[in-house]
């Protein structure tokens, strides 16, 4: 009997602690959200970067840098006002600007796909490099066939060459110029004809991109071509977006197409290191990003006879591709980006989601419209989300600043550069075309 009243004495003992652990104050994820790793901290030191081939510049390319974080050191608007605007013209329907990218001269560039081809009134691409003041400095255009457009945007390496997708008539062409727009080589493209996405480039100068096929192309500084992971039964990158590398330079982690895995790692010669599969009819839904500690972070979608998937959301990744952590919320493209203490901030819908390093929700907020363009963080912490308003918000309370009303119904790009400026390019069916330096 008194081995029996010790046993219940203990036993009742454990039941105090446990109640006594589950506090009200106690963090959780969601409920549907289970906790991988409980030891993951709520903070994280992110730092910039150092990226040899790059063009040292407040915004040189797509997401900022190759890690895609859609933050940079340069701080960007305070006042919230328009100080210089320029006008595109072009064709009526919108055919919309790709993202922006500032060399280290200050200098802006972008492409416009909605150029008026002299003699048919059909839209065409061209690149524009404009003055910091929005004045321009020049314009190229290697094509002369109607309709055809260019996706994605500009890379500014270290050698300030301009680097870019832009499609001739059949043909898919990256083509790379000097700072004067004066062609330093092209390459066209065999495989297939359409580069729908960003280019990203290795830390030696190597140049990414996925082709129409799902196939992941490698050029050489040069242009040359040096290899193709040709899509397969096991493999085939999703060629909506753009590609990560990892803040060392030696893996690049490429999204999966519909019915793939979803995120695929491979070193730099092309061969598959492993993968991240769900198994089921997700698939990525935006360039994956990439923390200082080689953690990777990718949205995930799909339906599964007509409901929404349970996998869905964004799934954070250990180096080695397990899971870390994942927050069920409808994100993609463009719109989360890496704080420098490791808190991630997405835009779902109309509202603004702060996330901990360890995937716990901090807060959300409310914003005025749904997104447009890139999100993106300056170096003292400020969120500049451009929508139907453009936004100023302080990423540590979700505070609004400032906004600035835009026309509806668009597609534009933005960067934050030099002195305090936000550059926004905008483009609407309508007679909006234009360029707008905020600051």
């Amino acid at each position: 009997m008194k081995k029996r009243t010790t046993n219940i004495t203990l036993v009742l003992a454990s039941i105090v602690l446990f109640l006594m652990g589950c506090t009200e104050d106690s963090p959780t994820k969601q409920d549907d959200v289970p906790i991988v790793q409980d030891t993951i901290p709520a903070t994280m030191t992110q730092e910039h970067v150092p990226w040899p081939s790059l063009a040292d510049s407040p915004w040189p390319m797509y997401s900022h840098d190759p890690q895609g974080t859609r933050r940079t050191t340069y701080e960007g608007p305070v006042a919230g006002t328009v100080s210089w605007r320029t006008e595109l013209g072009g064709v009526g329907d919108n055919y919309g600007n790709s993202s922006i990218a500032i060399g280290a001269d200050s200098s802006i560039y972008f492409i416009s796909n909605n150029d008026t081809l002299v003699g048919s009134g059909q839209h065409r691409w061209v690149l524009y490099a404009l003055h910091p003041n929005g004045e321009q400095k020049w314009v190229f255009s290697d094509n002369n066939h109607p309709h055809d457009i260019a996706s994605g945007g500009p890379i500014i390496t270290a050698n300030n060459e301009i680097v870019f997708f832009g499609k001739s008539s059949l043909y898919a062409n990256i083509y790379a110029l000097d700072s004067d727009g004066v062609l330093s080589w092209k390459y066209t493209h065999s495989g297939g004809n359409w580069i729908p996405d960003n280019l990203n480039i290795g830390m030696d100068g190597t140049i990414y991109f996925i082709d129409s096929s799902g196939n992941l192309v490698a050029l050489q500084e040069d242009g040359n071509l040096s290899w193709i992971k040709e899509s397969n039964q096991s493999f085939r990158a999703n060629e909506h977006w753009t590609l990560a590398i990892a803040p060392d330079g030696n893996t690049l982690y490429v999204p999966g197409a519909k019915n793939y895995a979803e995120l695929y790692a491979l070193d730099l010669n092309g061969q598959v290191l492993w993968e991240f599969n769900l198994g089921g009819d997700e698939h990525t839904m935006g360039q994956p990003m990439v923390d200082n500690q080689s953690n990777i972070y990718v949205a995930v979608g799909g339906w599964v006879d007509g409901v929404a998937s349970e996998a869905n959301g964004l799934h954070a990744l250990n180096p080695d591709g397990s899971l870390r952590w994942r927050y069920n919320v409808d994100t993609g493209s463009d719109k989360y980006s890496l704080g420098p203490n490791g808190h991630l901030y997405i835009c779902a819908g109309d509202e603004l989601l702060a996330l901990g390093y360890d995937g716990v929700e901090i807060y959300r907020s409310s914003l005025l419209t749904y997104q447009y363009s890139v999100i993106a963080m300056d170096g003292a912490g400020v969120l500049y989300i451009p929508g139907r308003e453009f936004q100023a918000i302080e990423s540590s309370t979700g505070t609004a600043l400032w906004n600035i009303e835009l026309p509806s119904g668009g597609w534009a790009g933005g960067a934050i550069g030099y002195n305090n400026h936000f550059i926004y390019a905008y483009a609407n069916s309508s007679s909006d075309k234009y360029v707008l330096g905020i600051e």
